[in-house]
């Protein structure tokens, strides 16, 4: 991140469930678009390439929040109190697999880790 901008962001979780299939999410910055924040860095998914106002008609979207300081960023996907927002999808791409899920992030650059918050 510099000067509130996102140089590049990709991300993946994969989770085994109890009947041992996977479930994975991922998503890169091609996904984003960069909005004006009211602080730190905001991301929405883009709209298809048809451009079609009603993209995001049946509900589905992802935004993503990016805040912190030279040390730590806390990156969260989705906004908690809007509904659809969970960034399983937006519009037509599907970015999780039918049980998968996004959990936030804690992004500690000192010493580079990143841990998902519960």
């Amino acid at each position: 991140m510099a000067a509130g901008g996102g140089l590049s962001l990709s991300t993946s979780k994969t989770t085994r469930m109890d009947d041992n299939s996977e479930q994975a999410c991922s998503r890169d910055l091609r996904d984003l678009q960069q909005q004006p924040p009211a602080k730190g860095i905001f991301l929405k998914a883009k709209r298809d390439d048809d451009g079609d106002a009603n993209d995001n008609a049946d509900g589905r979207d992802c935004t993503v929040r990016i805040v912190g300081d030279a040390d730590t960023a806390v990156i969260k996907f989705g906004a908690s109190g809007k509904d659809g927002d969970d960034c399983h999808g937006a519009s037509t791409t599907m970015f999780c697999s039918a049980r998968g899920g996004w959990g936030d992030l804690v992004l500690d650059r000192k010493a580079n880790t990143c841990k998902v918050l519960r």
